[in-house]
């Protein structure tokens, strides 16, 4: 639901598909990487890569663990 939020925050379309960079704790890193290939298609996300940057950012605090999360519109 974050990464929604930040897609909608962001002015992206509908159906605009996007970079997602991810930072943070391990545990968050290793709940996306697990879930990547849901994460992938329930929010059009055609990469995840595992670094700061993204057009658009934001600060999360998921389940006491922080993280960064940055969405791009793909091309």
């Amino acid at each position: 639901s974050k990464i929604q939020t930040m897609r909608k925050d962001a002015g992206f379309e509908v159906m605009d598909k996007i970079t997602l960079n991810v930072t943070g704790s391990d545990k968050v890193t290793e709940v996306i990487k697990r879930n990547a290939e849901k994460i992938s298609n329930d929010t059009l996300t055609d990469e995840i890569a595992y670094t700061v940057g993204g057009a658009y950012t934001a600060d999360w605090n998921i389940n006491g663990e922080d993280a960064t999360f940055g969405v791009t519109k793909r091309n």
